[in-house]
């Protein structure tokens, strides 16, 4: 009897370890139902580009404009393609839910429909700690990576693992480890994506074969990237160590690398600020603007030759026919300056611009700040019609984010005074007396689908 009694008691015990063993399990987000298999290119195939001295340099030789047509990129000998078994996937029609955002209330990632009556979460992308939002928003950088066509989305789990996501679908991949890598830029054609593993090696993933190519590495920290308009090219800015004479500069380079043949061009040298900056590069259909030179200015570097600029870039279209400058200059390549120039700011003040284009490139809109103790205008800028161009003052809790999916609107994220309300989602008609109009609230809004 002593026995029997002795071996239920051993049973009990054991069935409740398992249970509490359960209980206490760390949550993890739900495995994708598909396995995409992911080559990795032979290390033998690596190039490593070391910075010269940080002297003036004379580019010998950017890529000509033919050479910048587009290219055919050809998977390398080492890689193997993944097999896709096709099942019946639930698709989501994103034409229709045009905005991600995150949803404070649910904590939850998802699609709202520009009216803000529908919303469809997205199980499977990972969803942002509320330490890992708020450094978000305070580097103006969600951490949520979307394809210009609006169909992916690549983000980094745990601060190591980059995953894929098909907006679609909702179906996610694993991509690969990178450790502390972070900087990723997507192509054009939403083909390919780049992105940085670890400090110094820069990888592309390509989605038609889902194969990684880590190819280039460098002697710095790859700290920014812009791809060409046609895709063909990929330039990079490399920090280096820190300025000995500035403590508030970095010696960066900047490098073009091919695309297809992986090989690198080292451009110029660049003076970086300290935590880092933005639009270090920005692409034109006639060469490469480069921003934050040593001397302290911008530079086009075209066919092997430079032609100094009065200004940096802020932004360039597209299409890299137009580019708008931090003095408020717009010009398209080939007319000059456009006769609108953006908004002023007093003396003694630093100007902030904001631009997003529209998807016809027939306009663009832009908020400037002006700070410390500025005034907020928005406005837009015709570029097929000039006359379409007016400017506002708006609340400089308004962030611009972008244009409606099917245009007639632009959307903002409303910063709220008290972090007790939460964040809304507001949208304005395209019109100089347009009233602003709350979407959700308790929203974050992140981007904009630009999908077909």
């Amino acid at each position: 009897m002593l026995c029997h009694r002795t071996i239920k008691s051993l049973v009990i015990a054991l069935l409740l370890g398992l249970l509490l063993s359960r209980c206490q399990s760390p949550v993890e987000f739900p495995a994708s139902t598909a396995s995409p298999v992911v080559a990795v290119a032979s290390p033998t195939n690596t190039l490593v580009a070391t910075p010269v001295p940080q002297t003036a340099v004379t580019p010998s030789l950017l890529p000509t404009s033919d050479a910048l047509a587009s290219t055919l990129i050809t998977p390398p000998t080492t890689t193997t393609t993944a097999t896709t078994v096709a099942t019946a996937i639930p698709t989501i029609d994103i034409r229709n839910l045009g905005l991600l955002v995150f949803n404070q209330q649910k904590n939850t990632i998802g699609l709202l429909s520009p009216d803000g009556r529908l919303f469809q979460p997205l199980n499977q992308v990972p969803k942002i700690s509320p330490a890992t939002l708020e450094h978000g928003l305070i580097a103006e950088d969600s951490g949520y990576y979307v394809s210009p066509d609006g169909r992916w989305l690549t983000t980094i789990v745990g601060f190591e693992r980059l995953v894929l996501v098909d907006l679609m679908t909702d179906q996610r991949s694993d991509v690969a480890q990178i450790g502390l890598g972070a900087w990723l830029g997507w192509s054009p054609d939403s083909q390919s994506f780049a992105y940085r593993q670890g400090e110094s090696t820069v990888c592309i993933y390509r989605l038609t074969e889902q194969t990684v190519d880590c190819g280039v590495e460098f002697e710095g920290r790859v700290v920014d990237g812009a791809w060409s308009p046609d895709g063909g090219h990929l330039a990079l800015s490399v920090a280096g160590q820190p300025d000995k004479d500035s403590p508030d500069s970095i010696n960066g380079t900047v490098w073009v690398v091919d695309v297809a043949s992986r090989q690198t061009q080292l451009i110029a040298n660049q003076d970086l600020p300290v935590g880092g900056v933005s639009n270090l590069l920005v692409w034109m259909v006639e060469g490469l603007i480069v921003n934050r030179l040593l001397n302290g200015v911008a530079a086009l570097f075209a066919e092997g030759s430079s032609t100094p600029l009065s200004a940096n870039a802020v932004s360039g279209s597209p299409s890299g026919n137009y580019v708008v400058y931090e003095d408020g200059r717009v010009e398209k390549v080939g007319d000059g300056e456009l006769p609108t120039r953006l908004p002023p700011c007093a003396e003694g003040q630093r100007r902030t611009i904001q631009v997003v284009w529209s998807r016809d490139e027939s306009a663009f809109a832009y908020t400037v700040n002006c700070e410390p103790d500025g005034d907020t205008r928005l406005g837009i800028v015709g570029l097929a019609d000039h006359d379409l161009s007016w400017s506002r003052a708006i609340s400089d809790n308004l962030s611009l984010i972008g244009w409606s999916p099917v245009g007639g609107y632009l959307f903002f994220r409303h910063e709220p005074d008290d972090p007790q309300q939460g964040y809304k989602v507001e949208r304005m008609a395209i019109d100089p007396n347009g009233a602003f109009e709350t979407v959700a609230d308790w929203t974050f809004l992140i981007d904009i689908l630009e999908s077909n």
